[in-house]
């Protein structure tokens, strides 16, 4: 969007405004993920424990990873923060960062691009790590890039 948006000179406010019924629609999405969840709640149960832990660690390592970045490259607060949240799904995320002191629409940029970007290389980290399990390889790439 952002190739279609800067050569055509498009103003925020005339994007936010065109996509604000989109925006609205992650909402009722995000909502929809809890059909599947549903229909696989007897493997959830079963496998809870290691399932909390990896999501704890996952997504301590987000987080810490985010703010270390942050720090890192020396960004304003408002940026850092909202950068921390960029590991949860958009609609969790941008209310988290307004929350923190962040801008909620750099978070939704964020939290994209944490999503294209494990697109692109969660398959290949997916062949170098020892993980065989179905379980355990969606549980991560879950966790790392909403997957």
């Amino acid at each position: 969007l952002l190739a279609v948006a800067i050569p055509l000179h498009t103003a925020y406010a005339e994007y936010s405004s065109n996509t604000h019924l989109l925006v609205l629609l992650l909402g009722p999405a995000t909502v929809a993920f809890a059909v599947p969840i549903w229909q696989q709640r007897a493997l959830l149960v079963r496998h809870w424990p290691a399932l909390s832990l990896g999501m704890l660690a996952g997504s301590t390592v987000a987080i810490l990873s985010s703010w270390w970045l942050a720090n890192a490259l020396a960004l304003e607060s408002p940026v850092s923060l909202s950068l921390v949240p960029r590991s949860i799904t958009t609609p969790f995320a941008m209310p988290i960062a307004t929350g923190l002191g962040g801008v909620p629409e750099l978070t939704a940029i964020f939290v994209m691009l944490t999503g294209v970007f494990g697109a692109l290389v969660g398959g290949l980290l997916l062949k170098w790590l020892p993980l065989r399990s179905a379980l355990a390889r969606g549980a991560l790439f879950g966790v790392g890039a909403h997957g």
